[in-house]
Protein backbone atom coordinates (compact mmCIF):
# COMPACT_ATOMS: atom_id res chain seq x y z
CA UNK A 1 0.00 0.00 0.00
CA UNK A 2 2.83 2.38 0.83
CA UNK A 3 4.22 2.04 -2.67
CA UNK A 4 0.90 3.13 -4.13
CA UNK A 5 0.82 6.31 -2.11
CA UNK A 6 4.48 6.91 -2.91
CA UNK A 7 3.63 6.70 -6.61
CA UNK A 8 0.76 9.11 -6.08
CA UNK A 9 2.79 11.62 -4.10
CA UNK A 10 5.65 11.45 -6.57
CA UNK A 11 3.40 12.32 -9.48
CA UNK A 12 2.97 16.11 -10.01
CA UNK A 13 -0.60 17.00 -9.15
CA UNK A 14 -1.22 19.26 -12.13
CA UNK A 15 0.26 16.73 -14.54
CA UNK A 16 -1.79 14.03 -12.84
CA UNK A 17 -5.04 15.72 -13.57
CA UNK A 18 -4.07 16.67 -17.10
CA UNK A 19 -3.03 13.09 -17.82
CA UNK A 20 -6.15 11.59 -16.27
CA UNK A 21 -8.44 13.90 -18.20
CA UNK A 22 -6.62 13.09 -21.43
CA UNK A 23 -6.75 9.42 -20.60
CA UNK A 24 -10.47 9.65 -19.91
CA UNK A 25 -11.02 11.23 -23.29
CA UNK A 26 -9.57 8.07 -24.80
CA UNK A 27 -12.21 6.17 -22.82
CA UNK A 28 -9.85 3.87 -20.97
CA UNK A 29 -10.17 4.98 -17.35
CA UNK A 30 -12.86 2.52 -16.34
CA UNK A 31 -11.24 -0.34 -18.27
CA UNK A 32 -7.86 0.16 -16.64
CA UNK A 33 -9.47 0.56 -13.24
CA UNK A 34 -11.08 -2.87 -13.59
CA UNK A 35 -7.77 -4.31 -14.77
CA UNK A 36 -6.11 -2.97 -11.64
CA UNK A 37 -8.69 -4.69 -9.45
CA UNK A 38 -7.64 -8.00 -10.94
CA UNK A 39 -4.05 -7.26 -9.88
CA UNK A 40 -4.90 -5.77 -6.47
CA UNK A 41 -7.99 -7.45 -4.94
CA UNK A 42 -7.84 -5.14 -1.93
CA UNK A 43 -9.34 -2.44 -4.10
CA UNK A 44 -12.29 -4.56 -5.26
CA UNK A 45 -14.78 -3.39 -2.64
CA UNK A 46 -13.99 0.28 -3.20
CA UNK A 47 -14.14 -0.07 -6.96
CA UNK A 48 -17.51 -1.82 -6.81
CA UNK A 49 -18.90 1.07 -4.76
CA UNK A 50 -17.48 3.63 -7.15
CA UNK A 51 -18.47 1.91 -10.41
CA UNK A 52 -21.74 3.81 -10.78
CA UNK A 53 -20.12 7.13 -9.80
CA UNK A 54 -17.30 6.56 -12.27
CA UNK A 55 -19.67 5.79 -15.11
CA UNK A 56 -21.79 8.88 -14.41
CA UNK A 57 -18.66 11.01 -14.36
CA UNK A 58 -17.34 9.52 -17.58
CA UNK A 59 -20.68 10.13 -19.28
CA UNK A 60 -20.95 13.72 -17.99
CA UNK A 61 -17.34 14.48 -18.87
CA UNK A 62 -16.73 16.22 -15.52
CA UNK A 63 -13.70 14.17 -14.53
CA UNK A 64 -11.65 17.14 -13.30
CA UNK A 65 -14.16 18.17 -10.63
CA UNK A 66 -14.68 14.59 -9.45
CA UNK A 67 -11.00 13.75 -9.11
CA UNK A 68 -10.16 17.15 -7.64
CA UNK A 69 -12.71 16.60 -4.89
CA UNK A 70 -11.56 13.08 -4.02
CA UNK A 71 -7.81 13.64 -4.23
CA UNK A 72 -7.67 17.05 -2.54
CA UNK A 73 -9.92 15.85 0.29
CA UNK A 74 -7.47 13.04 1.04
CA UNK A 75 -9.42 10.23 -0.66
CA UNK A 76 -6.55 9.26 -2.91
CA UNK A 77 -7.26 5.62 -3.62
CA UNK A 78 -9.22 6.29 -6.79
CA UNK A 79 -6.51 8.63 -7.98
CA UNK A 80 -3.93 5.98 -7.17
CA UNK A 81 -5.84 3.36 -9.12
CA UNK A 82 -6.01 5.60 -12.14
CA UNK A 83 -2.35 6.50 -11.83
CA UNK A 84 -1.36 2.86 -11.78
CA UNK A 85 -3.54 2.29 -14.78
CA UNK A 86 -1.66 5.05 -16.54
CA UNK A 87 1.62 3.46 -15.54
CA UNK A 88 0.41 0.13 -16.93
CA UNK A 89 -0.04 1.85 -20.27
CA UNK A 90 3.44 3.33 -20.16
CA UNK A 91 2.31 6.76 -19.07
CA UNK A 92 4.77 9.01 -17.25
CA UNK A 93 4.89 12.43 -15.66
CA UNK A 94 5.81 13.87 -19.02
CA UNK A 95 2.47 12.90 -20.57
CA UNK A 96 0.82 16.00 -21.94
CA UNK A 97 -2.94 16.58 -22.09
CA UNK A 98 -4.39 16.01 -25.53
CA UNK A 99 -7.81 16.62 -26.95
CA UNK A 100 -9.97 13.69 -28.04
CA UNK A 101 -9.77 13.09 -31.74
CA UNK A 102 -13.25 13.72 -33.20
CA UNK A 103 -14.54 10.71 -35.09
CA UNK A 104 -15.05 12.53 -38.37
CA UNK A 105 -13.71 9.78 -40.60
CA UNK A 106 -13.28 6.01 -40.48
CA UNK A 107 -10.47 5.02 -38.15
CA UNK A 108 -7.63 2.84 -39.38
CA UNK A 109 -5.02 0.72 -37.65
CA UNK A 110 -7.29 -2.28 -37.00
CA UNK A 111 -10.24 -0.26 -35.72
CA UNK A 112 -12.44 0.88 -38.57
CA UNK A 113 -15.93 2.38 -38.36
CA UNK A 114 -17.96 2.24 -41.53
CA UNK A 115 -18.77 5.66 -42.93
CA UNK A 116 -22.45 4.71 -42.84
CA UNK A 117 -22.36 4.80 -39.03
CA UNK A 118 -20.45 8.06 -38.62
CA UNK A 119 -23.42 10.44 -38.20
CA UNK A 120 -24.78 8.29 -35.37
CA UNK A 121 -21.32 7.87 -33.81
CA UNK A 122 -20.77 11.62 -33.86
CA UNK A 123 -24.15 12.18 -32.21
CA UNK A 124 -23.29 9.70 -29.45
CA UNK A 125 -19.90 11.32 -28.98
CA UNK A 126 -21.60 14.72 -28.63
CA UNK A 127 -23.67 13.13 -25.85
CA UNK A 128 -20.46 12.33 -23.96
CA UNK A 129 -20.13 8.66 -24.92
CA UNK A 130 -16.38 8.14 -25.01
CA UNK A 131 -14.82 7.77 -28.46
CA UNK A 132 -12.82 4.61 -27.73
CA UNK A 133 -15.95 2.89 -26.46
CA UNK A 134 -17.74 3.86 -29.66
CA UNK A 135 -14.83 2.52 -31.72
CA UNK A 136 -14.97 -0.72 -29.77
CA UNK A 137 -18.69 -1.13 -30.45
CA UNK A 138 -19.14 0.21 -33.97
CA UNK A 139 -15.99 -1.19 -35.54
CA UNK A 140 -17.47 -4.67 -35.08
CA UNK A 141 -20.91 -3.88 -36.47
CA UNK A 142 -22.08 -4.99 -39.90
CA UNK A 143 -22.84 -2.24 -42.40
CA UNK A 144 -25.81 0.00 -41.73
CA UNK A 145 -29.14 -1.26 -43.07
CA UNK A 146 -32.63 0.27 -42.96
CA UNK A 147 -34.11 -3.22 -42.39
CA UNK A 148 -35.12 -2.84 -38.70
CA UNK A 149 -36.80 0.51 -39.32
CA UNK A 150 -38.41 -0.86 -42.50
CA UNK A 151 -40.13 -3.55 -40.42
CA UNK A 152 -41.59 -0.87 -38.16
CA UNK A 153 -42.61 1.39 -41.06
CA UNK A 154 -44.46 -1.48 -42.78
CA UNK A 155 -46.31 -2.20 -39.55
CA UNK A 156 -47.27 1.46 -39.08
CA UNK A 157 -48.24 1.83 -42.74
CA UNK A 158 -50.50 -1.23 -42.70
CA UNK A 159 -52.17 -0.07 -39.50
CA UNK A 160 -52.80 3.39 -40.95
CA UNK A 161 -53.54 2.81 -44.63
CA UNK A 162 -54.12 -0.86 -45.47
CA UNK A 163 -57.56 -1.50 -46.96
CA UNK A 164 -59.23 -4.56 -45.51
CA UNK A 165 -60.61 -7.00 -48.04
CA UNK A 166 -64.40 -7.07 -47.81
CA UNK A 167 -65.88 -10.35 -46.62
CA UNK A 168 -67.86 -12.42 -49.08
CA UNK A 169 -71.49 -12.11 -47.94
CA UNK A 170 -72.19 -15.66 -49.15
CA UNK A 171 -69.31 -17.16 -47.18
CA UNK A 172 -70.05 -18.72 -43.80
CA UNK A 173 -69.20 -16.47 -40.88
CA UNK A 174 -65.70 -17.02 -39.51
CA UNK A 175 -65.36 -18.66 -36.12
CA UNK A 176 -64.99 -16.26 -33.21
CA UNK A 177 -61.35 -15.43 -32.56
CA UNK A 178 -59.66 -17.13 -29.64
CA UNK A 179 -58.87 -14.95 -26.64
CA UNK A 180 -55.53 -16.73 -26.17
CA UNK A 181 -52.67 -18.05 -28.30
CA UNK A 182 -53.57 -21.71 -28.36
CA UNK A 183 -50.15 -22.66 -29.70
CA UNK A 184 -48.70 -21.42 -26.38
CA UNK A 185 -51.16 -23.04 -23.95
CA UNK A 186 -50.36 -26.66 -24.77
CA UNK A 187 -49.71 -29.83 -22.81
CA UNK A 188 -46.08 -29.85 -23.97
CA UNK A 189 -45.51 -26.28 -22.78
CA UNK A 190 -47.19 -27.06 -19.48
CA UNK A 191 -44.67 -29.82 -18.87
CA UNK A 192 -41.81 -27.52 -19.90
CA UNK A 193 -42.98 -24.85 -17.47
CA UNK A 194 -43.17 -27.40 -14.64
CA UNK A 195 -39.58 -28.46 -15.40
CA UNK A 196 -38.46 -24.81 -15.55
CA UNK A 197 -40.08 -24.09 -12.19
CA UNK A 198 -38.39 -27.10 -10.62
CA UNK A 199 -34.99 -26.35 -12.13
CA UNK A 200 -34.97 -22.76 -10.88
CA UNK A 201 -37.00 -23.29 -7.72
CA UNK A 202 -34.51 -21.39 -5.55
CA UNK A 203 -34.73 -18.33 -7.82
CA UNK A 204 -38.52 -18.51 -7.87
CA UNK A 205 -38.63 -18.86 -4.08
CA UNK A 206 -36.58 -15.71 -3.52
CA UNK A 207 -38.44 -13.83 -6.30
CA UNK A 208 -41.80 -14.51 -4.63
CA UNK A 209 -40.39 -13.50 -1.25
CA UNK A 210 -39.04 -10.23 -2.64
CA UNK A 211 -41.83 -9.20 -5.00
CA UNK A 212 -44.96 -11.26 -4.12
CA UNK A 213 -45.58 -12.14 -7.76
CA UNK A 214 -46.70 -15.75 -8.33
CA UNK A 215 -44.09 -17.94 -9.95
CA UNK A 216 -46.70 -19.31 -12.34
CA UNK A 217 -47.20 -15.83 -13.79
CA UNK A 218 -43.47 -15.22 -14.19
CA UNK A 219 -42.85 -18.62 -15.78
CA UNK A 220 -45.78 -18.13 -18.16
CA UNK A 221 -44.53 -14.70 -19.18
CA UNK A 222 -41.03 -16.02 -19.89
CA UNK A 223 -42.61 -18.86 -21.89
CA UNK A 224 -44.52 -16.28 -23.90
CA UNK A 225 -41.50 -14.05 -24.48
CA UNK A 226 -38.73 -16.49 -25.41
CA UNK A 227 -40.11 -20.00 -24.95
CA UNK A 228 -38.26 -20.19 -21.61
CA UNK A 229 -35.05 -18.82 -23.09
CA UNK A 230 -35.07 -20.93 -26.24
CA UNK A 231 -35.73 -18.07 -28.68
CA UNK A 232 -33.61 -15.05 -27.81
CA UNK A 233 -33.94 -13.33 -31.18
CA UNK A 234 -31.97 -13.58 -34.40
CA UNK A 235 -30.60 -10.02 -34.44
CA UNK A 236 -27.81 -8.30 -32.58
CA UNK A 237 -29.66 -5.94 -30.24
CA UNK A 238 -27.03 -3.20 -30.50
CA UNK A 239 -27.07 -3.31 -34.30
CA UNK A 240 -30.88 -3.26 -34.46
CA UNK A 241 -31.17 -0.20 -32.22
CA UNK A 242 -28.27 1.56 -33.93
CA UNK A 243 -29.82 0.94 -37.36
CA UNK A 244 -33.19 2.31 -36.24
CA UNK A 245 -31.56 5.32 -34.57
CA UNK A 246 -29.60 6.05 -37.77
CA UNK A 247 -32.66 5.85 -40.05
CA UNK A 248 -33.91 9.41 -39.74
CA UNK A 249 -35.13 10.35 -43.23
CA UNK A 250 -37.45 8.92 -45.91
CA UNK A 251 -34.49 8.63 -48.27
CA UNK A 252 -32.70 6.28 -45.88
CA UNK A 253 -35.65 3.96 -45.28
CA UNK A 254 -36.89 3.90 -48.90
CA UNK A 255 -34.68 0.96 -50.04
CA UNK A 256 -36.24 -1.17 -47.32
CA UNK A 257 -39.88 -0.48 -48.26
CA UNK A 258 -40.02 -0.46 -52.07
CA UNK A 259 -43.49 -2.04 -52.08
CA UNK A 260 -45.11 0.81 -50.14
CA UNK A 261 -46.72 3.76 -51.90
CA UNK A 262 -45.20 6.61 -49.91
CA UNK A 263 -45.08 9.31 -52.58
CA UNK A 264 -47.91 11.35 -51.09
CA UNK A 265 -47.14 10.33 -47.50
CA UNK A 266 -43.75 11.94 -46.99
CA UNK A 267 -44.88 14.16 -44.13
CA UNK A 268 -46.49 11.20 -42.37
CA UNK A 269 -43.35 9.12 -42.94
CA UNK A 270 -40.98 11.80 -41.68
CA UNK A 271 -43.02 12.23 -38.51
CA UNK A 272 -42.95 8.50 -37.82
CA UNK A 273 -39.24 8.21 -38.59
CA UNK A 274 -38.41 11.09 -36.27
CA UNK A 275 -40.45 9.54 -33.49
CA UNK A 276 -39.09 6.01 -33.87
CA UNK A 277 -35.47 6.97 -34.49
CA UNK A 278 -35.46 9.13 -31.36
CA UNK A 279 -37.00 6.26 -29.41
CA UNK A 280 -34.31 3.88 -30.72
CA UNK A 281 -31.55 6.38 -29.89
CA UNK A 282 -32.76 6.56 -26.29
CA UNK A 283 -32.84 2.76 -26.09
CA UNK A 284 -29.36 2.52 -27.65
CA UNK A 285 -27.94 4.87 -25.03
CA UNK A 286 -29.70 2.87 -22.30
CA UNK A 287 -28.10 -0.33 -23.65
CA UNK A 288 -24.66 1.31 -23.60
CA UNK A 289 -25.27 2.46 -20.02
CA UNK A 290 -26.36 -1.02 -18.93
CA UNK A 291 -23.42 -2.75 -20.60
CA UNK A 292 -20.97 -0.27 -19.07
CA UNK A 293 -22.37 -0.59 -15.55
CA UNK A 294 -22.63 -4.37 -15.66
CA UNK A 295 -19.44 -4.94 -17.69
CA UNK A 296 -21.30 -6.80 -20.43
CA UNK A 297 -20.45 -6.93 -24.13
CA UNK A 298 -23.25 -5.79 -26.49
CA UNK A 299 -21.39 -7.16 -29.49
CA UNK A 300 -22.47 -10.70 -28.54
CA UNK A 301 -25.93 -9.83 -27.24
CA UNK A 302 -28.79 -11.29 -29.30
CA UNK A 303 -32.15 -9.58 -29.32
CA UNK A 304 -35.36 -8.91 -31.17
CA UNK A 305 -35.63 -6.77 -34.29
CA UNK A 306 -36.56 -3.86 -32.00
CA UNK A 307 -33.71 -4.42 -29.52
CA UNK A 308 -35.43 -6.29 -26.67
CA UNK A 309 -32.90 -8.51 -24.88
CA UNK A 310 -32.61 -11.41 -22.53
CA UNK A 311 -34.70 -14.37 -21.47
CA UNK A 312 -37.47 -11.96 -20.47
CA UNK A 313 -37.00 -9.55 -23.42
CA UNK A 314 -36.60 -6.22 -21.63
CA UNK A 315 -36.17 -3.06 -23.63
CA UNK A 316 -32.87 -1.45 -22.54
CA UNK A 317 -34.60 1.52 -20.87
CA UNK A 318 -36.12 -0.97 -18.38
CA UNK A 319 -32.79 -2.54 -17.46
CA UNK A 320 -31.57 0.02 -14.95
CA UNK A 321 -34.88 0.63 -13.11
CA UNK A 322 -36.17 -2.96 -13.10
CA UNK A 323 -33.26 -5.31 -13.78
CA UNK A 324 -32.42 -7.47 -10.76
CA UNK A 325 -29.46 -9.63 -9.73
CA UNK A 326 -31.18 -12.92 -8.99
CA UNK A 327 -28.12 -15.14 -8.69
CA UNK A 328 -26.08 -12.85 -6.43
CA UNK A 329 -23.05 -12.53 -8.70
CA UNK A 330 -23.14 -8.73 -8.62
CA UNK A 331 -24.16 -8.44 -12.27
CA UNK A 332 -27.61 -7.89 -13.78
CA UNK A 333 -27.53 -10.13 -16.82
CA UNK A 334 -30.90 -11.01 -18.32
CA UNK A 335 -29.36 -13.98 -20.13
CA UNK A 336 -29.10 -15.58 -16.68
CA UNK A 337 -32.31 -17.37 -15.71
CA UNK A 338 -32.32 -16.22 -12.05
CA UNK A 339 -31.70 -12.62 -13.08
CA UNK A 340 -34.49 -12.79 -15.65
CA UNK A 341 -36.90 -14.35 -13.13
CA UNK A 342 -36.22 -11.67 -10.53
CA UNK A 343 -36.37 -8.88 -13.10
CA UNK A 344 -39.84 -9.93 -14.27
CA UNK A 345 -41.01 -10.09 -10.68
CA UNK A 346 -39.57 -6.67 -9.95
CA UNK A 347 -41.16 -5.17 -13.05
CA UNK A 348 -44.63 -6.57 -12.35
CA UNK A 349 -44.45 -5.61 -8.68
CA UNK A 350 -43.42 -2.06 -9.55
CA UNK A 351 -46.34 -1.79 -11.97
CA UNK A 352 -49.02 -2.76 -9.49
CA UNK A 353 -48.90 -6.47 -8.66
CA UNK A 354 -49.47 -6.42 -4.90
CA UNK A 355 -50.43 -9.50 -2.94
CA UNK A 356 -53.17 -11.45 -4.75
CA UNK A 357 -54.89 -8.92 -7.02
CA UNK A 358 -58.21 -9.52 -8.73
CA UNK A 359 -58.05 -11.03 -12.21
CA UNK A 360 -58.85 -7.68 -13.84
CA UNK A 361 -55.93 -6.06 -12.01
CA UNK A 362 -53.63 -8.96 -12.93
CA UNK A 363 -54.51 -8.43 -16.57
CA UNK A 364 -53.86 -4.68 -16.36
CA UNK A 365 -50.41 -5.21 -14.81
CA UNK A 366 -49.41 -7.70 -17.50
CA UNK A 367 -50.58 -5.22 -20.14
CA UNK A 368 -47.90 -2.85 -18.85
CA UNK A 369 -45.38 -5.44 -20.04
CA UNK A 370 -47.04 -5.88 -23.43
CA UNK A 371 -50.10 -3.93 -24.55
CA UNK A 372 -51.82 -6.78 -26.45
CA UNK A 373 -54.86 -8.24 -24.67
CA UNK A 374 -54.35 -11.67 -26.20
CA UNK A 375 -50.82 -11.68 -24.77
CA UNK A 376 -52.09 -10.98 -21.25
CA UNK A 377 -54.90 -13.52 -21.56
CA UNK A 378 -52.47 -16.21 -22.70
CA UNK A 379 -50.21 -15.65 -19.69
CA UNK A 380 -53.17 -15.83 -17.31
CA UNK A 381 -54.46 -19.00 -18.96
CA UNK A 382 -51.04 -20.66 -18.88
CA UNK A 383 -50.49 -19.69 -15.25
CA UNK A 384 -53.86 -21.16 -14.32
CA UNK A 385 -52.96 -24.33 -16.23
CA UNK A 386 -49.74 -24.67 -14.23
CA UNK A 387 -51.58 -24.10 -10.95
CA UNK A 388 -54.44 -26.53 -11.56
CA UNK A 389 -52.80 -29.04 -13.88
CA UNK A 390 -55.67 -28.57 -16.32
CA UNK A 391 -55.24 -26.84 -19.68
CA UNK A 392 -57.32 -23.70 -20.01
CA UNK A 393 -59.13 -22.76 -23.22
CA UNK A 394 -59.41 -19.11 -22.17
CA UNK A 395 -58.12 -16.74 -19.52
CA UNK A 396 -60.04 -16.36 -16.26
CA UNK A 397 -62.81 -13.78 -16.56
CA UNK A 398 -63.32 -10.90 -14.16
CA UNK A 399 -64.98 -13.21 -11.60
CA UNK A 400 -62.09 -15.68 -11.72
CA UNK A 401 -64.06 -18.34 -13.59
CA UNK A 402 -61.92 -20.34 -15.98
CA UNK A 403 -62.61 -22.53 -18.99
CA UNK A 404 -60.77 -25.81 -19.13
CA UNK A 405 -59.91 -28.37 -21.75
CA UNK A 406 -61.58 -31.76 -21.65
CA UNK A 407 -58.64 -33.72 -20.28
CA UNK A 408 -56.75 -33.17 -17.08
CA UNK A 409 -53.02 -33.06 -17.69
CA UNK A 410 -51.63 -33.55 -14.22
CA UNK A 411 -53.28 -33.47 -10.86
CA UNK A 412 -49.94 -32.60 -9.29
CA UNK A 413 -49.01 -29.61 -11.42
CA UNK A 414 -49.45 -27.09 -8.64
CA UNK A 415 -47.24 -29.12 -6.35
CA UNK A 416 -44.61 -29.54 -9.05
CA UNK A 417 -44.47 -25.80 -9.58
CA UNK A 418 -43.40 -25.29 -6.00
CA UNK A 419 -46.25 -22.91 -5.22
CA UNK A 420 -49.70 -23.19 -3.69
CA UNK A 421 -50.85 -19.92 -5.21
CA UNK A 422 -53.32 -19.93 -8.05
CA UNK A 423 -54.21 -17.25 -10.54
CA UNK A 424 -57.94 -17.57 -11.07
CA UNK A 425 -60.84 -18.52 -8.86
CA UNK A 426 -58.81 -20.94 -6.78
CA UNK A 427 -56.21 -18.36 -5.79
CA UNK A 428 -55.16 -18.37 -2.15
CA UNK A 429 -53.72 -15.34 -0.35
CA UNK A 430 -49.94 -15.61 -0.30
CA UNK A 431 -49.49 -13.77 2.98
CA UNK A 432 -46.31 -12.30 1.56
CA UNK A 433 -45.42 -8.65 1.27
CA UNK A 434 -43.54 -6.99 -1.50
CA UNK A 435 -39.91 -6.41 -0.70
CA UNK A 436 -37.31 -5.76 -14.41
CA UNK A 437 -29.62 -7.99 -20.50
CA UNK A 438 -22.85 -9.48 -22.10
CA UNK A 439 -19.76 -10.17 -20.72
CA UNK A 440 -18.95 -12.84 -23.25
CA UNK A 441 -19.05 -15.56 -20.63
CA UNK A 442 -22.85 -15.38 -20.22
CA UNK A 443 -24.90 -14.46 -23.27
CA UNK A 444 -23.75 -16.55 -26.17
CA UNK A 445 -24.28 -15.75 -29.81
CA UNK A 446 -24.98 -19.42 -30.35
CA UNK A 447 -28.26 -19.02 -28.46
CA UNK A 448 -29.60 -16.54 -30.98
CA UNK A 449 -32.18 -18.76 -32.59
CA UNK A 450 -35.03 -17.41 -34.65
CA UNK A 451 -37.68 -15.96 -32.40
CA UNK A 452 -41.25 -17.12 -32.66
CA UNK A 453 -42.66 -15.09 -29.82
CA UNK A 454 -45.61 -12.81 -30.07
CA UNK A 455 -45.64 -9.00 -30.41
CA UNK A 456 -42.66 -7.33 -28.82
CA UNK A 457 -42.95 -4.60 -26.19
CA UNK A 458 -42.35 -1.17 -27.65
Amino acid sequence: MASIYEKLNAYPLSDTFESIVAFKRKARCAVRLRALVAQSPEFAALCNELDLQIYNVLESGDVMRFLSYHCRSGLCVLGACLLLSLAACGASSSVQATQATPLTEPLRGGEHISASWLPLVQRLQADNIDPAMLVSYFSYLPEYSPAPMAVKVKELYNNAFAVKKPRDPDAPPPPPPSSIYKTIVTAANLERCKTFLTTYQTAFDSMEKNYSVPREIVASLILMETSLGKNLGNQNAFWSLAAMAATTTPELVAPGVPELNLTDKQEWLQTRLTDKSQWAYKELKALITHCTLQRLDPKVMPGSVYGAIGICQFMPSNLVPYGADGDGDGIVNLFSEPDAIHSVGRYLSAHGWKGTPAVAQQRQVILRYNKHMKYANTILAMAESITTGVLQTAAPDASGTVKVAASKVSGKAAKASGSSKAVGKTAKPSGKTAKPSGKTAKPSATKATTSTKKPVKK
